[in-house]
């Protein structure tokens, strides 16, 4: 029995609809990393898809990594929320995914697939990782440090072999039953540019060609149908 403890500090976090869009689902691993890329920009961004099902509604969470190298300020996804997510403890970033799923009324009948890059999939991961009211359908993680995490939801984990923020979770990425991880070695100038997220998306377009069947096993567990159109809700998130 794999029981987390986790300490909570009540913060005061904002999340502000700023942006709200049609879209259509993602059909291939680089539409979903481009869409990624596309949340950073001026402030902190969190992009929330939400598309009808039958029963309830498919969502896909866009979480960015870290956007500032500050341990104080206004932006929840900085230095200080990666190391606090890191060692246990729910990070403001956490705090501000959780508060914008709460918004959008996400319970029971639906199934959130979380998508992240850097201290972005440490957050999602985290909370994949609980018990929630919805069904988490999956986590694909560019760059994240998650190796320690006890994931039950079919995992994706992308990481570059030159990217030293990927092995901060502990070690290596695992292979399970449930979760591949897929590690890419491309010659790049710095380790910073292997962690980049336009690294990331290129790595994803070539996986796209992949004819692994363990890939494509996990990979169709948290797929969509194509062609359905939803609304993309974008949040500024701040202390």
């Amino acid at each position: 029995l794999h029981l987390s403890i986790r300490r909570q500090r009540q913060m005061c976090i904002r999340d502000r609809l700023i942006k709200l869009s049609q879209v259509q689902t993602a059909e291939s691993m680089a539409e979903h990393a481009a869409r990624l890329r596309a949340s950073y920009g001026t402030g902190s961004k969190i992009s929330i898809e939400v598309y009808p099902l039958g029963y309830g509604r498919q969502i896909n969470v866009y979480v960015p990594g870290t956007q500032s190298f500050s341990f104080a300020g206004n932006n929840p996804l900085n230095i200080r929320s990666g190391l606090t997510a890191l060692g246990g403890s729910v990070a403001p970033s956490e705090q501000a995914v959780q508060q914008a799923l709460a918004q959008l009324g996400a319970g029971p009948g639906d199934r959130v697939l979380f998508i992240g890059h850097s201290q972005g999939a440490l957050v999602a991961g985290n909370i994949s990782e609980q018990i929630q009211s919805y069904e988490v359908k999956g986590l694909i993680s560019f760059g994240g440090p998650i190796s320690h995490l006890d994931l039950k939801a079919p995992t994706i984990a992308i990481s570059h072999q030159s990217d030293p923020v990927s092995v901060l979770g502990g070690g290596v990425n695992p292979m399970r039953e449930n979760w591949v991880t897929v590690s890419g070695d491309a010659d790049f100038k710095s380790l910073v540019d292997a962690h980049r997220m336009a690294a990331y998306e290129k790595t994803a377009a070539e996986l796209d060609q992949a004819t692994d069947e363990g890939f494509r096993r996990i990979q169709g567990k948290m797929w969509q149908d194509p062609g359905v159109f939803g609304l993309r809700y974008s949040f500024e998130i701040a202390r």
